[in-house]
């Protein structure tokens, strides 16, 4: 059995979707697009519109949907290992006030 890339790009085509599996936990990371991704998570009621850079927390297992707004969309996914960890107290003084993407399960 092959390990799972620690990154992996996507690249989705204007006019389409593309359904992709997470081999394990990680971030699915918006690169490059004009506008915003379009993003849905299998069994999640919830969409979720992401503009470059912003990401979205994908547990092992779980199935996306990805597209564009009548654009091509270029996306990242990051396996958590593959994510440098810094520690907490760097990170809470640089947060944005208001998330990104909404947290999923809190709805």
């Amino acid at each position: 059995m092959h390990a799972a890339k620690p990154v992996t790009t996507l690249n989705v085509a204007r006019g389409t979707c593309r359904t992709w599996r997470a081999a394990r936990g990680g971030w699915l990371i918006v690169r490059a697009c004009a506008w915003r991704a379009w993003v849905t998570v299998e069994g999640d009621p919830a969409d979720y519109w992401l503009a470059p850079g912003e990401a979205l927390l994908l547990a092992h297992g779980e199935r996306v949907r990805i597209g564009g707004w009548n654009e091509d969309v270029c996306c990242e996914w990051r396996a958590l290992d593959a994510v440098p960890r810094v520690p907490l107290a760097l990170l809470v003084p640089s947060m944005p006030s208001v998330p990104l993407a909404p947290l999923r399960g809190t709805h």
